[in-house]
């Protein structure tokens, strides 16, 4: 996971507009309560969300890629952001929370300047820049090369 958050940034933090008016209300960055993952069934579930989540934020957007197709890249690393954060154990679902917390500021910045990614917003790089993140995403890496094997933000494939 680490450089994970830095990998997304430049389709967000060198390309959208400012203003926090889309930033979503609480109730959008509140926690759904999971289950303690405690199986090697429940552990392997969590390492397979974690390969969508990266293969999410893989995906390259081509470099004249419409507002249509931004968001629904966009709609498609959340979605797989929320599995994994659903099916997070609770000694990691604190980091993935403040992640997904972070992701979805960014991602409201984007959405409201249309999904344009013409223009550099320094909103949404401080999101992704915050220690508090920071310091998640270490810890999010670390458990993922611990409980997922290999390096964090590996490419998706690995372990497949």
């Amino acid at each position: 996971m680490a450089g994970v958050l830095l990998a997304v940034a430049p389709l967000v933090v060198g390309a959208c507009s400012g203003g926090s008016g889309g930033s979503p209300g609480p109730d959008a960055l509140e926690s759904r309560p999971a289950p303690t993952v405690t199986t090697a069934a429940g552990l392997r579930a969590w390492c397979e969300a974690d390969r969508r989540f990266q293969r999410a934020l893989a995906t390259p957007l081509p470099p004249d890629a419409s507002r249509v197709q931004v968001k629904a890249q966009v709609d498609a690393t959340l979605a797989a952001l929320d599995d994994l954060h659903a099916r997070s154990p609770d000694g990691i679902r604190p980091a993935v929370a403040t992640v997904r917390s972070a992701y979805r500021r960014m991602f409201a910045v984007l959405e409201s300047a249309g999904f344009d990614l013409d223009t550099p917003d320094e909103e949404a790089r401080r999101w992704i820049e915050a220690p508090a993140v920071k310091a998640a995403e270490r810890r999010f890496g670390a458990y993922e090369r611990r409980a997922c094997g290999g390096e964090p933000g590996e490419p998706p494939d690995r372990g497949a």
